[in-house]
């Protein structure tokens, strides 16, 4: 198995770096190559990035269920390591990716049957009028607000994944209990997420300014910063994910 994951994650990265290449030298020969080939090759992007997807949702689903074992290890005052991640990913990884897809497909429900009520009056009155136009605004508006109610309903899903062992469909139910049974420590968890997002990309798009301000007088010191604020923006992309979900095991961890 982990022959063939390697054999192609060696494929798409090397047909991702040809596409990159081409697209970067001539952006149009690219486009006329596509169209050129037809709908093999076109199949064959396509399938790439299905692939690509798939593969990283898995490895992300591993991810999360790793470090939720690790959490739920370490809070209940045992010793953690590589092994207790290992076993998190193992036994909960497709758990969270099926809760992932239950939840894709629930938003992706929500926003087409809110362009229903268009459509039907779209049809009604033999075009797209502005009632039409402002019922699909209106539905949408209504449809995002569920989709946040419903993110936010569900988010600790993972957590009882893995700590409760509930699979994905009673996890998420037990989610929504939660959420509604401790509606206070939620929002307060939420206005910290918030809150900290903010100051992190406020801080990372001030940052990203400097290098090109210190370049006009010294391109060393101003290459040296920008590699190191891209760096410093993948070690905070890699510690922030999982400092998160450590909370979120923390707080469902009294219910259990």
């Amino acid at each position: 198995m982990a022959i063939i994951i390697t054999a192609a994650l060696t494929i798409l990265l090397a047909i991702g770096a040809r596409v990159v290449n081409l697209a970067m030298d001539s952006p149009d020969l690219i486009a006329e190559e596509i169209m050129n080939a037809g709908f093999g090759l076109i199949s064959l992007i396509l399938l790439t990035l299905l692939f690509a997807v798939i593969l990283i949702s898995i490895i992300s689903a591993g991810a999360v269920a790793a470090v939720v074992n690790m959490a739920k290890r370490g809070f209940e005052g045992n010793s953690t390591g590589f092994s207790d991640a290992i076993e998190g990913a193992r036994k909960h990884s497709l758990s969270v990716l099926f809760y992932w897809i239950l939840l894709t497909l629930g938003f992706l429900s929500l926003f087409l049957v809110s362009l229903l009520p268009a459509g039907i009056m779209s049809l009604a009155f033999g075009g797209p009028g502005m009632g039409a136009v402002a019922a699909a605004i209106l539905f949408m508006v209504f449809a995002s607000i569920m989709v946040v109610v419903l993110y936010i309903g569900f988010m600790f899903a993972p957590q009882f994944i893995v700590v409760a062992e509930t699979g994905a469909i009673g996890s998420m139910k037990k989610s929504f209990e939660y959420v509604k049974m401790n509606l206070g420590a939620v929002i307060i968890y939420l206005a910290v997420v918030i809150v900290f997002s903010f100051f992190m990309f406020a801080f990372f798009g001030i940052l990203a300014f400097v290098p090109e301000l210190l370049k006009e007088s010294n391109r060393f010191l101003g290459t040296s910063v920008e590699i190191f604020s891209y760096f410093l923006r993948l070690i905070m992309g890699l510690l922030i994910a999982p400092y998160f979900e450590m909370v979120k095991t923390r707080m469902i961890l009294n219910t259990i």
